[in-house]
């Protein structure tokens, strides 16, 4: 009675290794595959694409990036190219990146950041970034395709930000038209958060930092008001609510 017993235990073990041996043989063919695909060129890196550049070459991205073809894009880090290209490019504000896995493909989609204002300091001029660092030195003639900026006391230096109060001013020019502009002559922030509006027909209006952009068209009905009923140029505040006060120049008190 004992040998059947035997004989089924000693199947039942060779059945057992047989199984074993078919896991060991398909989770090698498994890694060998894995290995295959990693190794292949379809999980390299094969095409470099630069979209959303405007004033910076695609190739200086690219260079900054440190993304080369032929790399694995298992080791491609999204993070670590956008710390990489903010870093080495002052230009550039924001980078994503997309990967195309199929065709092997890295996407730079940039957003740039831009000259919004000319800086004055002792007859000096510098331009201004939409974030209120300081970009680079410009010339007179240049410096009127854009909004003249002054602010007492302030001497400016490159890749530097001068002040809270025309960061924030840069801020809020960045998203007004330069058509919306061309009519004044400067813009002079105080260090209180207040900003002088100076036009080219002699007006100046006051206002605060934080909402020249939203209170600009306010600010043109104030002044066209008062210039359309015949007052002289003076000071027209828009610091507070409306009714708007205007104050000519002769009894303004700085």
């Amino acid at each position: 009675m004992g040998r059947p017993h035997t004989r089924l235990s000693d199947q039942t073990l060779r059945l057992r290794r047989k199984s074993r041996n078919r896991k060991i043989v398909f989770a090698f063919f498994v890694f060998l595959g894995l290995i295959v695909v990693l190794e292949s060129p379809i999980t390299r890196l094969r095409k470099i694409v630069v979209v959303g550049n405007r004033g910076i070459p695609t190739h200086e991205v690219i260079a900054a990036s440190d993304l080369t073809k032929g790399i694995s894009l298992w080791n491609v880090s999204a993070s670590s190219v956008k710390k990489n290209i903010i870093r080495k490019l002052d230009l550039v504000q924001n980078v994503n990146l997309h990967m195309d896995w199929w065709t092997g493909t890295a996407t730079l989609n940039l957003t740039e950041k831009h000259v919004v204002a000319v800086y004055m300091a002792n007859g000096h001029f510098y331009n201004l970034l939409n974030d209120g660092v300081v970009y680079q030195s410009t010339n007179s003639s240049e410096a009127t395709a854009f909004p003249l900026v002054t602010e007492e006391n302030r001497l400016p230096q490159i890749g530097q930000y001068i002040s809270p109060q025309v960061s924030e001013l840069c801020r809020q020019l960045s998203g007004v038209s330069v058509n919306q502009l061309v009519d004044i002559s400067e813009l002079h922030v105080s260090s209180d958060g207040t900003l002088q509006v100076y036009f080219d027909n002699g007006y100046v209006a006051m206002t605060d930092i934080s909402q020249f952009t939203s209170i600009l068209p306010k600010i043109r009905e104030a002044v066209a008001y008062f210039s359309s009923k015949g007052f002289a140029p003076g000071i027209v505040n828009l610091t507070g609510p409306p009714p708007y006060q205007y104050t000519p120049f002769s009894l303004h008190q700085p």
